[in-house]
């Protein structure tokens, strides 16, 4: 297993790209929209990204939300063991051709998404 990004929700994209571009020197490796929501990903190209995500009018969601993405071949499969196992698992979220996810939360509450590409 790959850990693949860590997602931060926050209130204004451009204000942290220039924090963790501009001022760490994290680059950034993509930027988009989906969903109605901003996100930018940053890290090395290969490596484990931080997904910078802004979602309009909700800041509610700011300084919380934090959520672990990893690599599986079969998210379908992975969601059935889960499920096997007493988790629930959110339905899969395909943003794109090429990548889709579910989300379920580890025993502590915590966010792990679960992403096929």
């Amino acid at each position: 297993m790959k850990i693949l990004w860590t997602t931060l929700h926050v209130s204004d994209l451009d204000r942290s790209i220039a924090f963790y571009n501009g001022l760490l020197d994290l680059p950034v490796v993509e930027r988009f929209f989906g969903n109605g929501n901003e996100i930018a990903m940053l890290g090395e190209t290969d490596g484990t990204h931080l997904e910078l995500l802004c979602k309009p009018g909700k800041p509610e969601t700011v300084g919380q939300g934090v959520s672990v993405g990893y690599a599986f071949p079969d998210i379908t499969a992975m969601g059935e063991k889960l499920t096997a196992a007493g988790y629930q698992v959110s339905p899969i979220i395909q943003p794109n051709p090429e990548t889709k996810f579910r989300f379920v939360s580890d025993p502590d509450g915590y966010q792990v998404q679960l992403v096929e590409r």
